[in-house]
Order: C-alpha cells, then sequence, then structure tokens
C-alpha cells in the first residue's frame, strides 16, 4: 500500500484531467455530482447546483437521489447524455469485482461513473456504517488509477482496490454500501457497452 492510500481526498495529488465539476453547497452531493456530469458530458453548462434543485423539485419529486434528479437533469440533453443507475435488488446481486468491471467498462468508454458509497468509521471489528452517504464521479483511468471528483471541490486520484475503501477525513471512510449503486453516464455519439 503507498503512503498515499491512506490519506484523506484533501492531502492526495491533484488529477490532470479537465473536469468542471460543481461544487456542493447545498446537503446534498447527488445534485452537484449529476450536474457536473451532465455539464461535462454536454460540453457546456446546463446546470448549476441550484438550477438543477429547482428543475428537479419542479418535477413534484422530493429527496435528492439519482432517480427523482436524472429525469430533470436529462430533459433539455437528452439527445446527447445518455444514463441509467445499477442498484442490486434487496440482496447484493454480483461480487464487487463484477461492480468494478461495470463502472470500469463506462469510464474507459468515455463515460462517466458516478457511485454512491456510505460513511463509515473503523473499529478493529471492521468497518461501521453510518446512515449518511457520499457520491465519486469516477471521470477517466490510467492503468489502476481512477480519476475522481468529489463534490466538496476535490480532484485527485485513488486506485481500484481502495474505491470502495476510501479514507474520507480523519476517522472516517467512504465504503461500499451492502448493495452495489451507481449511476452511469455517456455521451450518446460515443459508443457504450449498456
Amino acid at each position: 500500500m503507498s503512503e498515499q492510500e491512506n490519506l484523506p481526498f484533501g492531502a492526495r495529488g491533484k488529477s490532470s484531467i479537465p473536469y468542471p465539476g460543481i461544487r456542493q453547497t447545498l446537503d446534498t452531493c447527488v445534485l452537484a455530482s449529476i450536474g457536473g456530469a451532465v455539464n461535462h458530458l454536454a460540453g457546456k453548462e446546463v446546470w448549476t447546483e441550484d438550477s438543477l434543485f429547482r428543475a428537479t423539485r419542479a418535477t413534484g419529486t422530493s429527496g435528492a437521489t439519482f432517480g427523482h434528479v436524472v429525469p430533470a437533469a436529462l430533459a433539455s440533453v437528452a439527445d446527447v447524455v445518455g444514463a441509467r443507475e445499477h442498484l442490486d435488488g434487496e440482496e447484493r446481486a454480483e461480487p464487487l469485482d463484477g461492480f468494478v468491471r461495470l463502472v470500469r467498462e463506462y469510464v474507459d468508454g468515455g463515460g462517466l461513473a458516478i457511485v454512491s458509497l456510505q460513511l463509515a468509521t473503523r473499529s478493529p471489528t471492521g468497518f461501521q456504517r453510518q446512515e449518511a452517504w457520499h457520491m465519486l464521479t469516477l471521470i477517466g483511468r490510467e492503468g489502476n488509477l481512477y480519476h475522481i471528483w468529489v463534490s466538496n471541490g476535490v480532484q485527485t486520484l485513488v486506485t481500484e482496490q481502495e474505491l470502495f475503501r476510501l479514507p474520507y477525513s480523519p476517522g472516517y471512510w467512504l465504503v461500499e454500501h451492502d448493495r452495489h449503486h451507481a449511476l452511469l453516464l455517456w455521451r450518446k455519439e460515443e459508443p457504450q457497452k449498456r
């Protein structure tokens, strides 16, 4: 394990991939993550965090989930940007390596993967999941290193092995859910495995 793998996001090196992510100011990383991904794939600013919040509310839904935000986020760019949500059923449907392979295929194909992770503390007996979640946007990959955007304004690198066991801040980690959950997005003119 490298020294960098033990460092929280803010203390790591910066990713070299240009990415116009949206920095989260409201109490939801989902809006910032999806808005930034749509802007990137559309090649222009379509959303700010606030405008996507208002557009989502205008659909009559409440709560910032992939299922509530994506229809509003894609409404004006549906001919350019595609998305699909991946969520295991009530039980984990596949081993972690299968989920990593799915995410890798989208990122390697020029798409983006917004992966939902759960906040946890670490104890001698393992991770203790908290009732809090955060999103990582995977924007590129070079070998075993993923370029990620985090909606708190951090753009950095993580290894594939640490994607689901990632130091977040002192005393806290981001770990996989009990079910795998991601939003996969792509430019429609680019071929993708669906």
